[in-house]
């Protein structure tokens, strides 16, 4: 029998579980009339169905996979099925071309020739092609071979949500995260006037600690309603595409009248009536999905699938099984997206966003350092003082709690100074990791870090400011761990390290006047650029944690180790070049405790020496402009504060003081000045200038 006769099946089928059970003989014998085969086979489905249980994501039937692992389709080598279900088969694939690992979703066998499939299957490719998000996967082209067509798809390592799930519920503040981002996900589409329609903890990838990825744009449509602007352009390209590939033409504003479309416990009332949907039906989705995260079970289930959209169109979910500790407002926003009515729901996915985005500040602890230490009390008119002098480069600062700062370079001889810094950013929590940019115009830094040796993994974000007056401005919003932000060489872009679900270091970039931040480099942390050609990052070796110093071009051509540990467990983070590119001075750790930084030859012929105060530990290390001078952040004396040594034999000499600590070495092109972050309790930015 052809794929039309399977697609009728098929539809039946699906409306056949929407109907009411007692009334099932009668609306099948309506549908079917007197096609006995059409009705045996819609039966053999239901019956099937009974059997598998409440939540439908138990196959109905398995039929012969479309690619065997080891064919190949196009430059792709199949490695094994990773999904499967009515809209497709996704299989892990290895390109050849690019030696990296995507996902490769087919038609399966029945449809795979169907007209109207395969439109559907390149409409998706169109609207994935239209998105460019973090947190939505990205396609990355067609594949036609032989007689299967399929989208090559970004590989997203982890595991699902529904598997997840499948040892209860998500820990508030990671439940929180996740829907942060799912939220993101969906505004993104939204915004290009598309409507996912089948959200469900299966279509989402969430490894613990990591960024989140929302898959399956199968059943997704447009937003016929939505009068923006996207919208209308994404609407005219598609149909503008269906035209010149001459495929069956695809109804871009519906599915055909009354079909359901959809996965049962998460459809919306709409859908489950097989009604118009648009927007709403996401937000829906969403507070399914979330309640699912904070209770560990689904918020609307029957003892079989056809018994679902019954419960979703009577029954409300057990609220009391939200935990206690679950903030009122979200408990709010959360019975709003379940509202049956859509005119009663949140009206875009972006009041869901606000509303995570307060609960996620009110739910974060306060930064602390490595040890208690009592804050002073600010005075009103001026902030306590400290002097630092310095032999040589006269860097005397004067600090306020909890600041960052400036430190301009004097010839010889030293002399004090008593201007007070200049303060530079003013959260209720940490601003560490600052840099300048290559004009010395800018500042950024992350915000929401850890300061010192204490111990990291809360949600920290990418910030940038004009010097000194700007304000600062958030570039960021995902939820994961960065560090160590760098500017490009041409100052647009503001290139970061994010740690990634597996322990996985990767570099990102966002654009300084802001945008979506994009994968920069994989396996790469602590970037820098040695050259115009070149860079240096810290990878990590196999698949524990040595990480080591690589030096290569943007593209990983010309790759090679210039410097790993010696003990397995040893990573080496950050590194900083000479001005004359002979040497770097590299940041790194062995068991997870920062040992004093290390010289090394670039070209990789020793392993170096220590470096800097050898009875403390060294965080971040730069070179003044002329190589003359390193500088250091050590705790040697007890607390942080900043070193500096003689280029390449001096003695190191401590150049900050006071009960306040500082760490961070960021220096201005023309050398002048300093920026580090200063903090008890938290870390502020301050700028400090000598007088003349």
């Amino acid at each position: 029998m052809g794929s039309e006769h399977w697609q009728q099946v098929t539809e039946i089928f699906h409306a056949a579980l929407a109907s009411d059970p007692a009334r099932r003989d009668a609306f099948l014998a309506a549908a079917c009339g007197d096609d006995a085969v059409l009705r045996a086979d819609v039966e053999a489905l239901v019956a099937a169905d009974d059997e598998a249980g409440s939540f439908g994501e138990t196959p109905l039937f398995v039929p012969a996979l479309s690619l065997e692992p080891g064919s190949s389709i196009g430059p792709y080598r199949i490695e094994q099925l990773i999904g499967a279900g009515g809209m497709g088969e996704v299989y892990r694939a290895r390109d050849g071309t690019l030696e990296r690992e995507v996902a490769i979703k087919v038609l399966p066998q029945p449809v795979a020739s169907d007209s109207e499939r395969v439109a559907r299957l390149l409409r998706e490719a169109r609207l994935l092609a239209a998105l460019n998000h973090p947190n939505i996967a990205a396609i990355y082209g067609v594949v036609e071979a032989d007689a299967h067509r399929g989208l090559v798809l970004e590989f997203v390592e982890g595991p699902t949500l529904a598997e997840r799930l499948g040892s209860g519920g998500i820990p508030l503040p990671e439940a929180l995260s996740i829907a942060r981002q799912i939220a993101d996900a969906l505004d993104a589409a939204h915004g290009k006037g598309i409507v996912h329609r089948d959200l469900k903890p299966a279509n989402i990838k969430a490894a613990t600690g990591g960024i989140v990825k929302v898959l399956d744009f199968g059943l997704a449509k447009l937003d016929a309603d939505d009068g923006t602007e996207s919208a209308r352009g994404l609407v005219g390209a598609l149909a503008k595409a269906d035209d010149l590939s001459h495929s069956r033409p695809v109804t871009l504003g519906a599915s055909r009248a009354g079909a359901i479309l959809g996965t049962a416990a998460y459809m919306s009332p709409e859908q489950a009536r097989g009604h118009a949907v648009d927007r709403r039906t996401d937000i829906w989705s969403f507070g399914c999905v979330l309640y699912e995260m904070l209770t560990g079970r689904t918020a609307f289930c029957g003892r079989s699938v056809s018994e679902t959209p019954a419960s979703i169109l009577t029954s409300e979910p057990d609220w009391a099984a939200v935990p206690e500790t679950t903030p009122l407002a979200v408990r709010q926003m959360l019975q709003r997206c379940l509202e049956r009515d859509p005119l009663q729901r949140p009206r875009d996915i972006g009041e869901v966003k606000r509303e995570l985005d307060q609960a996620l500040v009110d739910l974060k602890p306060p930064t602390v350092a490595s040890r208690e230490v009592a804050m002073p009390a600010r005075r009103p008119q001026a902030a306590p003082r400290w002097l630092f002098a310095a032999a040589g480069l006269a860097l005397i600062v004067l600090v306020s709690v909890g600041a960052t700062f400036f430190v301009r370079r004097q010839t010889p001889p030293p002399r004090l100074v008593t201007e007070p810094a200049l303060q530079l950013t003013d959260f209720n929590d940490s601003a560490v990791h600052p840099a300048v940019s290559p004009d010395g115009r800018m500042v950024t830094f992350v915000r929401g870090g850890f300061f010192g040796t204490s111990a990291g993994g809360q949600t920290v974000q990418i910030y940038v400011k004009s010097l000194p007056d700007g304000e600062p401005v958030q570039l960021t919003r995902d939820p994961y761990q960065k560090e160590q932000p760098i500017f490009s060489p041409d100052g647009s872009q503001i290139i970061y390290a994010a740690v990634m679900p597996g322990f996985k270091w990767d570099s990102w970039q966002v654009p300084v006047l802001g945008g979506t931040p994009q994968l920069f480099l994989r396996n790469a942390s602590g970037l820098v650029w040695f050259d115009d050609q070149r860079l240096l990052y810290s990878e990590i070796m196999g698949g524990g944690i040595h990480m080591g110093i690589v030096t290569s071009t943007q593209s990983h051509a010309g790759s090679r180790p210039v410097y790993f540990p010696r003990l397995d467990g040893g990573m080496a983070h950050r590194s900083a070049p000479s001005p004359d590119h002979q040497q770097l001075l590299v940041v790194e750790m062995n068991g997870g405790e920062w040992l004093p930084c290390r010289l090394v030859p670039f070209d990789g012929s020793s392993p170096g020496r220590p470096i800097g105060p050898l009875d403390g530990q060294c965080t971040t290390a730069t070179w003044s402009s002329d190589g003359r001078w390193m500088y250091f952040s050590s705790n040697a004396g007890g607390a942080f504060h900043v070193w500096r040594q003689r280029y390449p034999n001096g003695t190191p000499e401590q150049i900050t003081f006071g009960p306040t600590e500082q760490e961070g070495t960021a220096l201005t092109p023309d050398g002048k000045y300093l920026v580090t972050s200063m903090g008890l309790q938290q870390a502020k930015h301050l700028v400090e200038r000598s007088k003349r």
